[in-house]
């Protein structure tokens, strides 16, 4: 956990930041267009930035799946079904992998703990012992 002192420190960073970026953007020149009306009133954002257009549209895909399972899973967990939760936890991993990557990324997440056992099998039996 961080301590409170941690916590301030991050915020007042933030906020200094805030405050230089708006001192800043608020006489930039856009001369290339590449900001836009950002979340907030006064705010822009860069309209080139696609890793966060990305994470946007993941965190929407994904969000009601997140929900459930954190719902669910925190409600077996307080009523002590653990057996139940266990299996819970690997059924939505394995429709979710199914829905979003398909049956082959599934066979090949379930098939790495066989290779990899495998491979540390045969690498240990090549040791010399001795």
């Amino acid at each position: 956990m961080m301590s409170l002192g941690i916590k301030k420190a991050v915020l007042y960073s933030i906020f200094c930041f805030t405050v230089s970026s708006s001192k800043y953007f608020s006489t930039y020149k856009d001369d290339y267009n590449d900001l836009e009306a950002g979340f907030f009133s006064d705010k822009r954002k860069d309209v080139a930035d696609l890793e966060w257009q990305t994470v946007l549209y993941f965190l929407k895909r994904v969000s009601l799946w997140i929900f459930a399972t954190l719902s669910v899973s925190e409600f077996l967990r307080k009523y002590k079904y653990f057996e139940v939760l266990k299996v819970f936890q690997i059924v939505i991993s394995v429709i979710f992998t199914l829905t979003y990557l398909g049956p082959i990324a599934l066979t090949g997440i379930l098939t790495q703990p066989i290779f990899f056992k495998c491979v540390h099998n045969i690498s240990s039996k090549n040791r010399c012992c001795g």
